[in-house]
């Protein structure tokens, strides 16, 4: 059975159809009266040759008006097709501009799990996937993950929320997933829309302050503990010490008091540091030139060990308002802890250089002028997962039982930094080794 004619051919049917009768009532009907009025052969003949050029003519100017207004309707169709692929157009990049302007990933999974659309700050945040298995993409699976919010989407035709984290290139970043149904115009769900916020920024800011309040914490616990327990550490190292008169060096005795004194030392150089902590409010600093301070302090850490270090202090660095017993201490425990990542072996690089801070150098450091100093080791490394953790108070990847396992100085580093108002990073690879990096602003930021 044949199917309809469309419309455009059926009209062009009826022309030709016309055309072709109109010029055969022509052509009889000419020819005819042409018979009766001429008895003269070459004269109908001389006429013929007329009536057929006029017919030419006409069929000219005919097919002349019929290609023009063909020619007509064509480019206003083109015309408008140009104006609707514009509209579209126009709309396409407005659309990408609210889409952008919400802040938020935006992404569009189809009914088998794969990434149809993605906003720009989606792919920003995990990357171009368009085209890729959802699961492949973000989790490295060959099959839905257990607990897709999408797939319980499609499921219940609700809205599912839930807070994800990802290993990246840029480190562990945490997000706030919410996955919702997306309909067609017959209500059928033909994807799943996933919306994704970035909550990194946050976390840190929220662990920063959590850590910031152990620390204060720990140093109003110091202020009413630390000075009473110096001078218990005190008297228990003159008796040892006045123990050890009485012995030999080769008596067993004198081995063990040799070691309880050691502890006593260790617990003193805590004390100290809880100490630093306890009057960091009403610390005194003063102006001076930071390089010596920092060479100083690396090569009390590194004393006893083989670490070679090299030092890259520029001769020019800006003059910086600091306490110096606390910055002191917290390059010596950036150093020690770098001393302890390589067995008291290896090389351990110490830079110092001015750094001014503009806006596109990104959101982590507030503008201004600041000394950078740059700590690198070449020990294990720390892994992603646990790089974060490295300044929270107590936390230490040295085994438990080892008298370096206190897992305090580098909280204490990073409280004696924030005190000045500065900065203090860690960046690490496993196998390569750990880069501290501090700022201490120039001037003192309000």
């Amino acid at each position: 059975m044949f199917g309809e004619i469309p419309q455009n051919k059926l009209m062009a049917a009826k022309i030709a159809g016309v055309y072709a009768l109109a010029a055969g009532l022509w052509i009889l009907f000419t020819d005819e009266l042409l018979s009766k009025l001429f008895s003269d052969v070459p004269t109908i003949i001389k006429i013929s040759i007329y009536k057929g050029w006029l017919f030419i003519g006409f069929t000219s100017w005919i097919l002349y008006v019929l290609f023009r207004r063909y020619t007509g309707l064509i480019q206003r169709s083109e015309d408008a097709l140009k104006e609707s692929i514009e509209k579209i157009k126009d709309e396409k990049a407005k659309i990408e501009a609210m889409l952008a302007a919400v802040g938020d990933g935006i992404c569009i999974i189809d009914r088998n799990f794969i990434i149809n659309y993605q906003n720009a700050v989606h792919r920003n945040s995990l990357g171009d996937h368009v085209g890729e298995y959802c699961y492949s993409a973000y989790a490295g699976q060959d099959r839905v993950c257990e607990g897709c919010l999408v797939e319980m989407s499609f499921s219940d035709g609700g809205t599912h929320r839930a807070e994800r984290c990802y290993s990246s290139e840029r480190g562990v970043r945490y997000f706030e997933t919410t996955a919702s149904p997306l309909p067609d115009a017959h209500g059928e769900i033909i994807a799943g829309i996933e919306i994704v916020r970035d909550l990194t920024a946050n976390k840190k800011i929220e662990s920063n302050l959590l850590r910031t309040k152990k620390l204060e914490s720990i140093g109003i616990l110091a202020r009413g503990l630390s000075h009473d327990f110096n001078n218990l550490l005190t008297g228990i190292l003159g008796n040892v010490s006045l123990a050890k008169t009485s012995l030999k060096p080769d008596d067993h005795a004198f081995a063990l008091l040799t070691k309880a004194e050691d502890a006593c030392l260790r617990a003193e150089d805590l004390t100290y540091q809880l100490n630093s902590i306890a009057k960091s409010g009403e610390s005194y600093k003063k102006t001076i030139l930071i390089g010596g301070l920092i060479k100083e302090a690396s090569e009390s850490a590194l004393k006893g060990s083989d670490v070679e270090c090299t030092y890259y202090i520029s001769d020019d660095l800006w003059p910086v308002t600091i306490n110096e017993e606390q910055i002191n201490q917290a390059i010596y425990n950036i150093v020690a802890n770098g001393r302890d990542a390589m067995n008291d072996r290896g090389h351990l690089t110490v830079r110092a250089e001015n750094a001014d801070i503009g806006h596109q150098d990104g959101d982590a450091v507030r503008e201004g002028k600041y000394i950078k100093i740059t700590i690198e080791d070449e020990g294990a490394g720390i892994e992603k997962e646990l790089l974060p953790k490295i300044f929270d108070i107590y936390f230490t990847t040295k085994k438990l039982g080892s008298a370096k396992a206190t897992g305090f100085g580098l909280a204490a580093s990073y409280f004696a930094v924030k005190n000045h108002q500065g900065y203090i990073f860690a960046e690490s690879s496993v196998g390569k080794g750990t880069t501290f990096r501090i700022y201490l602003p120039v001037q003192t930021q309000q």
